[in-house]
This record gives C-alpha cells, structure tokens and sequence, in this order.
C-alpha cells in the first residue's frame, strides 16, 4: 500500500504542472495520430506499386528535408512563440497525410514527405523548448517517462486498429481518421499562455559547437539507429509474416506490456542515468543480433518485446542526458539544430548504405555496432 501511495503522489504531482500537462495532452492524441498509420507507410508505399528503392528514396528526402528546415522551424518558433509553431507544425502533418493519400492516384511521394519534413522541423525544435523550459531536473527521466507512457498508453491499441481499418475499409479511411485527430491535438497547446523560444544565431561555427564532438557522434548513432528501428524493423516484419494484421497484432501487444515498465525505468533513470543507459546499450545491441535468428511469429513477437523492453533503457537515460545539457547551454535554439543535424547524418548514412545494399538484415547488422556510439556522452558525465 505504501508503494501505491508513493506512486499516486508521484502522479498528482505532474498534474500540477499545467505547462507539461497541456504538452502531456497535446502530445498524447498526436501520438495516437500517428500510431495508428506510421508503421504502415512503407508497407503502403509498397502495396501501391513502389519499390524498396523508392520507400528509401521517400525517407531520405523527409530526413534531409528536415536538416535544411530546422533552422527555419527553429526561427518560427521564436517569433510567433512554440505553441503556435507546434500548431502549425501539426498543420503540415494534417496536410502530409491527406496528400499521401493521393499518392496513390499518381502524386510524386516528395511532396508529402517534404510537408512531413516541415512538420518535424517546426514542431519539434518548440516541444524540445517547451519541455526543457517547464521540466524539473530531479524529475526529469520520470517526466521523460510519462511522456513514453502516455504515447504507450493513448497508442496501444492503435497499431491494430490502424491495421484493421487498411484491412477491412481502406488506407484511405485511415488517413482521413489520422487528420481529424491530429486537428483535436491542436486544442491543447492553447490552455496556458505562450513563450518564445530563444532566437536561433545562424553562424555555422555557433552552430557546430553548440555541444560537444562526443554528443554529435552519438546523435549520428541515433539517428541512423531509429531510422532502422522506425522504417526497416516494421518493414521486415511485414515481409516475413506477410499480413498487416499480424503486425499491428505485435507491436499493440508489446505497447501494451511497455505501459507499466517504461515508468519504473524512468525513476530508475533519474537516479542512475550512467548505469540505466550503459544496460541500455548492451542489451539492445543484441536485440539487433537476435533478429537475425528468429522468424516465426512468436520469434519476431519476442525481438520487438526485447527490443522496446531494451530501447527503453537506452532512451530515457539518453534524453535525460539531452535535455540537463540544453538547460546548461547559451542558446537552447541551436543547441537542438546542432542535434536535429547530427541526426539528419545519422539518418542520411543509414539510409544510403540502405539505398546501395539494398538488404534489410546487413542494416541490422550494422546497427549493432553503432549503438555503442551512444556511449560516447557518458565521457564528459560526472559519476
């Protein structure tokens, strides 16, 4: 009972945060928003006639979109304030989809993926700016963590709800569906007052060392990291069982088990950060190894489950990171282009060796070895 106690305290507490609690809600339905369509597109992408080097060719663009944009959304966020800029950002994402929609009917995929490169390029630099502002450090990886829940929580089932609306109505319904919820996820961002973000310097050499070497290579690890995690893990999952069905059936399962344990990672993770993502690193960097063992439904069941249990440990730990070295550095603005650019490297490196290769399994097995780029932070922490 104590522990029950402790834990709703915990709870009330967050809510009395109203600026994180109206990002909580905002973030919630846009994550449902997507949840229900973004392990689906390149299954889509496929399904319609185009090949594996056009679904990498569509992300490249969104990806290296997103590295020239960000110090634009960046800039946006400062002079209209990030709640309006999130707001907008959200705008482009409704307009992504509908588009994408008619991509179908013989619309050139980069357009679509340059309004989604828009989208993240606005949006994300005032969330990062908004969280970092109202986070409290003792806190941080349990807030970091409700965020994950939340997103858990609101999407668990929309996984499979998305592949039940592609499988029994139409792609098309669903990204109609998507839209209407992404407009709902606007509302929240209004509830309390606005603030600007701090005004971007665009000098390239500000820029570069708005953080340090070791940062920006695990940021490059990062992102070439989720890109596999994001684009090629569902991918490959759909090619060898061969249904949306099944996928959607996995990844609402592992979501659901996810729930309860990415919160008890986030008070572990608030205490012992160096510890909590050094796990993180070891054990997810054999769930990229075991994916090349195990093909049956119940084997690729148990990655994705090893895998999110493995990525949870890495992810918070490394946020946590990520955001105590924004709230010490001069400008927050370019603190987060330096890091959307060390990402687009990540993302362009994986995405080309995808492009020449042309072999899901080599990507898996190089991600193996460039998750231990995510050590590199743990040089300059003090332990």
């Amino acid at each position: 009972m104590f522990h029950l106690k402790h834990h709703a305290h915990g709870t009330f507490h967050y809510l009395k945060n109203k600026e994180l609690d109206e990002l909580y809600v905002a973030f919630a339905l846009k994550t449902l928003a997507i949840a229900l369509v973004n392990i689906f597109v390149p299954i889509y992408l496929l399904q319609i006639g185009f090949s594996f080097v056009d679904i990498v060719l569509y992300y490249l663009i969104y990806y290296m979109a997103i590295s020239i944009f960000s110090p634009f959304g960046s800039l946006i966020n400062n002079k209209i304030g990030v709640k309006k800029g999130m707001a907008l950002g959200t705008v482009f994402l409704i307009f992504h989809f509908l588009i994408l929609n008619q991509v179908s009917s013989g619309l050139h995929y980069a357009i679509p993926a340059l309004l989604y490169a828009i989208n993240t390029a606005i949006y994300w630099p005032g969330f990062h700016f908004e969280f970092t502002s109202f986070s409290e450090k003792k806190r941080e990886a349990r807030q970091i963590s409700i965020i994950n829940i939340l997103a858990l929580g609101v999407s668990a089932l929309a996984p499979l709800l998305g592949a039940i609306f592609i499988s029994q109505i139409s792609y098309s319904f669903l990204f109609f569906v998507v839209a209407g919820l992404l407009v709902l996820s606007i509302i929240p961002l209004f509830f309390t007052k606005d603030i600007k973000s701090d005004k971007p310097i665009f000098s390239f050499k500000k820029i570069i060392n708005a953080d340090s070497k070791e940062k920006g290579l695990a940021y490059i690890g990062l992102g070439a990291l989720a890109t596999t995690l994001i684009i090629f893990w569902p991918l490959f999952i759909y090619l060898e069982l061969k249904t949306i069905l099944s996928l959607g059936v996995i990844v609402t399962i592992t979501s659901v088990i996810m729930i309860i344990y990415t919160f008890f990672v986030g008070k572990w993770a608030d205490k012992h950060k160096r510890k909590v993502l050094k796990l993180g690193i070891l054990t997810h960097s054999l769930s990229w190894i075991s994916r090349l063992w195990f093909f049956s439904p119940e084997g690729i069941f148990f990655n994705n489950l090893f895998s999110s249990a493995s990525v949870t440990l890495l992810d918070l730990p490394f946020n946590k990171i990520t955001y105590e070295g924004a709230k010490r550095s001069k400008n927050k603005a370019n603190y987060f282009i330096f890091r959307e650019f060390a990402l687009g490297i990540g993302r362009a490196l994986i995405l080309g060796i995808a492009l020449i290769a042309q072999n899901i399994k080599l990507l898996f097995i190089l991600t193996f070895f460039i998750v231990f780029l995510l050590a590199l932070p743990l040089k300059n922490l003090k332990k």
